[in-house]
């Protein structure tokens, strides 16, 4: 089952047929596209589109969270009821996390604790947990497979570059796919999407947040992430000596 949440068009959603719908719609909306998109979250204005990009942008993350969210109430949560019925365990989790090509031991119990608050519906404490674990797993990916994952600031000082400037990376999102970037980017780190990497790390998230849609998506990016195998540079070495 697990596989089959990788690849499911239900609840992996194919960003280019997204964009294109969003185009199309602005295309067919005069007034739309003149009027200028606000976007509103716990009573702040996070955003402001004005330009034809922006508003693109705007109405491509509108629809895609829709198209999510439709994949999550239909597919993801009553498979995520089945595998509870089946046995799942925060230990079954981990075992695909073991096996992952970028498993780091120091990071196991963090996520243990992370997925047995996802599978005790505590989503406040799942949710706090798995984030940033996301964050720091798909920045070892990377870093296992020798991309920089951090800037040199002012007074030469390396730091880890922010989250939402990583993933604007031209090289970041070509390894990671079209569908892969936009899924992390809508769900992590866009004003126009769900944007909980940002809302929670700095205590912006309202209750409303935490609840069990956005958390078993956070559970199936982790599952997407764990598939994945950017492939570290001694394995690649050893299969160019191979070939020679």
């Amino acid at each position: 089952i697990f596989g089959l949440l990788c690849i499911d068009p239900n609840i992996n959603l194919n960003a280019t047929k997204t964009k294109k719908l969003s185009e199309d719609i602005l295309k067919q909306s005069v007034l739309r596209a003149l009027i200028p998109a606000s976007g509103v979250s716990g009573g702040r204005k996070i955003t402001q589109s004005t330009t034809y990009e922006d508003k693109l942008e705007a109405e491509f993350r509108s629809h895609y969270i829709m198209g999510l969210s439709l994949g999550v109430n239909l597919f993801l949560i009553p498979i995520f009821e089945l595998l509870k019925e089946k046995g799942l365990t925060a230990e079954t989790i981990i075992e695909i996390y073991k096996k992952w090509d970028f498993y780091n031991p120091n990071r196991e119990e963090l996520l243990k604790m992370g997925f047995q608050r996802l599978l005790d519906s505590d989503f406040v404490s799942a949710l706090h947990v798995l984030v940033p674990q996301f964050e720091a797993c798909l920045r070892e990916m990377f870093f296992g497979a020798d991309v920089a994952t951090t800037v040199v600031r002012p007074g030469i000082i390396q730091h880890e570059q922010v989250m939402t400037e990583f993933l604007l990376r031209e090289e970041i999102r070509d390894a990671l796919g079209e569908d892969f970037h936009a899924y992390i980017s809508t769900v992590m780190i866009s004003q126009d999407g769900w944007n909980l990497r940002n809302d929670i790390a700095h205590g912006l998230a309202m209750n409303n947040v935490f609840d069990i849609s956005r958390a078993l998506v956070v559970f199936h990016l982790f599952i997407r992430i764990f598939s994945y195998g950017l492939g570290k540079p001694s394995e690649k070495n050893t299969q160019e000596e191979k070939v020679k």
